[in-house]
Order: structure tokens, then C-alpha cells, then sequence
């Protein structure tokens, strides 16, 4: 069976409206090296509408059925909904999105124009903000004809998460995977990095922006920011019955570490109740997992 796999979304805003984007991809057709092939695109071809429009739009897509998978779940009609409303409340601007990713100097986008069997790409632009955005999607809505389909494409490859970004104000950690900025000696050239939260290292918004320019291409530009108020935070961890601490898992796999400074953070005793629980239902050995507090 054929269906849509979905790897990441962005809702962009602008003056003309919102327009959703999302990577997604078939799961059975794959690039080079065997990974699933994705591409960014815009959602149901929607460039800026209306939060209604989009609404409407998910509205006339629900009929009780499955839409996509999204981290191994399908999405039925409710979830579809408030991916939608989740999107619209998340929505960020191209500035955010080259803020957030300082790596990037600007963001390709182009309209992939089909007349018959004939296809063709039009208005290939860099987009450095939102007026080029606003741009680029009146020139896209003019291609539009009888006889011909436009499928916008909007290329964020590579992003890492503008919601954070975006909602961090005052003093903010460098986060690296399930890592934290510690130590930086030499204006950045040489950087330790710890697990633990209440290791980091808290900077101003502006100074961490400006560390993230200096080293757009190593650990430092590639980590988001996030508020420095999770650093005061209660953490916990799970531990089994042997000793070993829950580190992570995927659909085959459990994974244990001995070193407690390894183990998987939850923000929360109820999220590491939680989850503990569902490994207690997972695990067929009978294991027996409890929740500590850090």
C-alpha cells in the first residue's frame, strides 16, 4: 500500500496571507542511499490565504478516513484539524526562519508548471523576506490558467525549528541534539558540550545571534536556541529495576544506559510516569521501570 509520509511542516506568514508548507514523501520510493525520498512543497498548493481557507480546505478532506502518517501515526480527521490550527498559531515569517537558521542566507523557491505533458519551472527565486515572499506568490497566482496546474515549491532543507527560536526571549541555552553548551573558550572555537541542562551556559538573545553568525557552519551555528527558564526546570529520569537508565527507542529497540548522565530528560515526574508506563506495556520481559527525580 502506497501512502504519504510527513517529515516536518512550517506555516509561513506574510501581507498576502498564510501559506503551509510541509516535507513529506511516498513511502515507497527511495533516493540513492536507501532513505525515503522527501520534498518540501506547499501544502494543498495554498500560498497566501486565509486562516479560513486553510480551514475549509481540511474541512473538505474529512470523510472518517486516514490522511498521512506523522512520526509512525496516522492522522485521522481530528488530529488533521489541529495540525492545522497548531500550524496557523506557530506560523513564523522568512525573517524568522533565516534568524532561526543562520546558516542560511536565503530560501529557494520555485513554481513546477504543468501544461499538458509539458513541464516547465517558473519564478525560481531567493527569498530574503517576507515583501519577496509576497512577491513571488502574486507572480505564482498569475501563472494560473485554464489548462495548466501549478504546484509551488518552497525549499526548506535543513531547517531547524523556528518555533523555538522565535518564542525565546531574555537569556537563552545552546542545545545540540540532547546536549547543552557548557564551556566555550576562544570566542567559540573550542566548546564542551554537557546532557545535563544545569551545565549550560545561559547567554543574551543577541550574543547567542551573534555567536551563531560566527560559526554558521560548526556545532554552535547548527544548535537551536531555547529559553534559559528550562534550565530552572525539574528533571527526571527512568531507571530499571537493574540499575540501567532508559536512554531511547525506536520501533525495534529499547536502549539502556549504565551512566545516569546518558539517560533520556523529561521536564516532568508525570511525562517520565507516563512514559515508563508505556515501556512497562512494551517490554515483554517484565521489567520494572521507576521514576527518578534529578
Amino acid at each position: 500500500m502506497s501512502y504519504t509520509i510527513e517529515y516536518a511542516k512550517l506555516f509561513l506568514k506574510s501581507d498576502s496571507g498564510y501559506t503551509p508548507c510541509w516535507e513529506c514523501g511516498s513511502n515507497n520510493v527511495y533516493e540513492n542511499d536507501r532513505r525515503r525520498a522527501r520534498e518540501w512543497c506547499v501544502w494543498q498548493n495554498l500560498l497566501g490565504v486565509t486562516p479560513e481557507e486553510i480551514m475549509d480546505e481540511g474541512l473538505s478532506m474529512c470523510n472518517g478516513g486516514y490522511h498521512w502518517q506523522k512520526s509512525g501515526k496516522w492522522l485521522d480527521d481530528t488530529a488533521l484539524i489541529r495540525w492545522i490550527e497548531l500550524g496557523i498559531a506557530k506560523a513564523v515569517t522568512i525573517e524568522d526562519v533565516l534568524e532561526a537558521n543562520p546558516a542560511l542566507s536565503s530560501i529557494y523557491c520555485r513554481a513546477s508548471v504543468w501544461e499538458g505533458y509539458q513541464n516547465r519551472s517558473e519564478c525560481e527565486r531567493y527569498l530574503r523576506s517576507t515583501a519577496d515572499l509576497d512577491r513571488w506568490i502574486g507572480d505564482v497566482n498569475s501563472l494560473k490558467a485554464p489548462g495548466i496546474s501549478v504546484y509551488p515549491l518552497i525549499s526548506l532543507r535543513c531547517l531547524k525549528p523556528v518555533k523555538r527560536m522565535a518564542k525565546a526571549s531574555g537569556f537563552v541555552l545552546f542545545k545540540y541534539n540532547n546536549t547543552y553548551l557548557s564551556g566555550i573558550e576562544n570566542g567559540g572555537d573550542a566548546t564542551t558540550w554537557s546532557f545535563d541542562i544545569r551545565n549550560a551556559l545561559a547567554y543574551s538573545r543577541e550574543e547567542a545571534l551573534r555567536l551563531q553568525n560566527k560559526h554558521r557552519y560548526d556545532r554552535l551555528g547548527a544548535a537551536i536556541l531555547i529559553d534559559a527558564k528550562n534550565k530552572a526546570r525539574k528533571r527526571a529520569v527512568i531507571c530499571r529495576e537493574d540499575g540501567l537508565y532508559f536512554q531511547r527507542q525506536n520501533r525495534t529497540y529499547i536502549y539502556h544506559t549504565k551512566e545516569r548522565a546518558y539517560a533520556q530528560r523529561y521536564s516532568s515526574m508525570s511525562s517520565a510516569r507516563a512514559a515508563a508506563k508505556l515501556l512497562m506495556e512494551k517490554v515483554a520481559g517484565g521489567h520494572i521501570y521507576t521514576v527518578e527525580e534529578e
